[in-house]
């Protein structure tokens, strides 16, 4: 056993071994903790914590391509923090097992009230299903489904360029722009419906 171990319970014990095999924390990444400054509430930090459910590694991968998504800059923060949300909220209830194939099994709400796609959220589940290994053709033919109009159109635009973006095809990344123009062509779009 290892020394620095030897005086920490085992719950602990459990979790530094799986720090130290898993390298890649999502949380101290600077992004992340800057994005989450003044909005922990937002985030369910207690059930990771516990260390018994969730797809702790899946999440971790999600959030590598996530930073991959938006551009480093403040004016992102918040879209950055609702994508994660997004992602850890899918994660916390996928079982350690999940791969590309059963991935579009499990329920997601990608829409709001009315019915228009919140595009922080399908881009944090866009980032769940790449960590799983599917790709932007299972995104739109799976992770689609239930969509409609130009909720469906943007949806499918966003699958692409986050499967790009994700493989490093592309080097752009998200702005603010982008993120507010999708929204503004969903809710346009849906209202005109």
């Amino acid at each position: 056993m290892d020394k620095r171990l030897a005086g920490l319970p085992p719950r602990e014990q459990a979790r530094y071994r799986r720090a130290d095999l898993y390298a890649d924390d999502p949380w101290n990444n600077a992004r992340v903790t800057r994005a989450f400054r003044r909005h922990r509430k937002e985030m369910d930090f207690a059930a990771w914590n516990k260390g018994f459910q969730g797809n702790d590694i899946l999440f971790a991968d999600a959030v590598k391509n996530l930073l991959r998504v938006y551009v480093d800059n403040k004016s992102t923060d918040a879209y950055l923090r609702h994508s994660i949300s997004a992602a850890s909220e899918l994660c916390l209830s996928l079982p350690d097992s999940t791969y590309w194939a059963n991935i579009f099994d499990y329920p997601v709400q990608m829409t709001d009230i009315f019915g228009c796609l919140r595009v922080q959220w399908f881009i944090g589940y866009n980032a769940v299903c790449a960590a799983c290994g599917a790709d932007s053709y299972d995104m739109i033919q799976e992770g689609c489904n239930g969509l409609k109009g130009s909720s469906l159109e943007v949806a499918k635009q966003i699958a692409i360029d986050c499967s790009k973006m994700f493989d490093n095809l592309e080097d752009r990344c998200y702005t603010r722009d982008d993120i507010e123009r999708f929204g503004i062509e969903v809710r346009k779009g849906d209202s005109d419906d």
